[in-house]
């Protein structure tokens, strides 16, 4: 019975010690790791499919930070073939492996300045790639 009473109260102890972790969305842990990281210059206000938030630039990731976080996502460089600008530098499109692409409108009147492009078309080749491999 004491083994019993000890076990309970064992794991009583460690939920009760889960529930006071503090937990964080993946989009609050993306904006507060990614945006430690960034300047001015590698954030936009955009629209993304009819979302408006900031695409983040960081060191290891593209984020998309929408206002409504449930639409908020990230995207590691090794996932990436190409980061297209288009000629009137509003807009962006990032193109999968696979052909997917996003394109994101940044809304801020900034235009894309060639450094950013720059860094992220060399984080996209530096990043590991790895291939489907049938045997």
């Amino acid at each position: 019975m004491k083994s019993i009473c000890l076990s309970l109260a064992l794991t009583s102890f460690l939920f009760t010690g889960v529930s006071f972790a503090k937990h964080h969305s993946v989009s609050d842990a993306n904006r507060d790791a990614v945006t430690a990281q960034n300047s001015d210059d590698s954030q936009y206000n955009v629209r993304y499919e009819g979302h408006d938030g900031r695409l983040l630039i960081g060191t290891d990731e593209l984020s998309f930070v929408a206002n409504n976080p449930k639409h908020s996502m990230s995207w590691n460089y090794n996932v990436l073939k190409k980061f297209k600008v288009h000629s009137d530098r509003s807009r962006v499109t990032m193109v999968f492996h696979g052909g997917e692409t996003h394109d994101f409108r940044i809304t801020d009147g900034r235009a894309m300045s060639d450094e950013v492009v720059n860094n992220v078309e060399r984080r996209i080749a530096a990043a590991p790639h790895y291939e489907n491999r049938h045997s």
